[in-house]
Parts: C-alpha cells; structure tokens; sequence
C-alpha cells in the first residue's frame, strides 16, 4: 500500500510541476503568468464566456480567476459588459489583443499536447481518462474530519 500511495501522490506531483512549467514557459514570451494561459484559451475558443463557465472550465478557485481576470481587463486582453447584478454572469470577450494572444496560445497547446501524449496508444488514453476521472470523481465525495489525526 505505500508503494501505491508514493506512485499515485509523486507521479501526480511530478505531473503538476511539468504542467506549471509548461505554463510558465508559453507564457514568458506574452509576459503572462501561467494562471493566464487557460482564461485566454478557453476564451479564444468558446467566447464569449462568463466567470461561472471560466471556473468550471478551468479549474479555479474563484480567489484566482477574479484576479487573473482583473489582471486581463486591465491589461487590454479582455472585456466585459458592465453589471451591477451577478459579477460572475457577465460575459467576458476577448480584444483583439487577447484574440492575437489566444490564438498563438491555442497554437502552441495543439503542438505541445501530442509531445505530452507519443507512444500512449488510443485505447490507452481513453482507459486513463476514464480511470482518472473515477479517481477524482472519488476523491471528491472524500471528506475527511479533523478530528481522524
């Protein structure tokens, strides 16, 4: 059992710190932090787009969107229309800036995504998709009381 719990917890950890990297690295020619690099992908490719829908898509807590989406707006990436009711049903669009950005972002992630994935076959892939949202699905329904430790 602690040689499973080492592999899952240091392969995912290995993972997480290749994929910040990454970020890092494509980011680094805009002048954007990783945080960025999904808000404006998700948004050249489905815009217009609001918070809700960007949180769900990107994995977020809603701490960090709000700030990389203030980050964005105000740098001329992004806009939005203004509303005094519900912040987070706002649709977010891109600016030409931000569709010039998306665009060679979204260029860079299709060149890189078949790198992360030579030599792992179809059937492979779909086998651990399907086993990796099991997990998280699992993961998820876990809720552990601080009194257990």
């Amino acid at each position: 059992m602690d040689k499973q719990i080492y592999k899952f917890t240091s392969v995912f950890t290995e993972i997480g710190h290749n994929v910040h990297r990454i970020k890092t690295e494509c980011m680094a020619e805009f002048g954007l932090k990783s945080s960025h690099l999904f808000c404006l992908y998700y948004l050249y490719n489905n815009s217009p787009l609001c918070t809700t829908e960007l949180l769900k898509l990107c994995c977020e807590d809603k701490g960090s969107l709000s700030r990389t989406i203030k980050y964005l707006k105000e740098n001329g990436y992004i806009v939005s229309r203004n509303s005094l009711t519900n912040i987070y049903r706002v649709p977010l669009t891109l600016t030409e800036k931000g569709m010039n950005t998306g665009e060679k972002i979204t260029k860079k992630i299709s060149a890189l995504f078949p790198l992360a994935n030579s030599g792992i076959s179809n059937e492979e892939k779909e086998s651990m998709y399907k086993t990796l949202e099991k997990i998280s699905t699992n993961l998820n329904k876990i809720n552990v009381p601080h009194s257990a430790f």
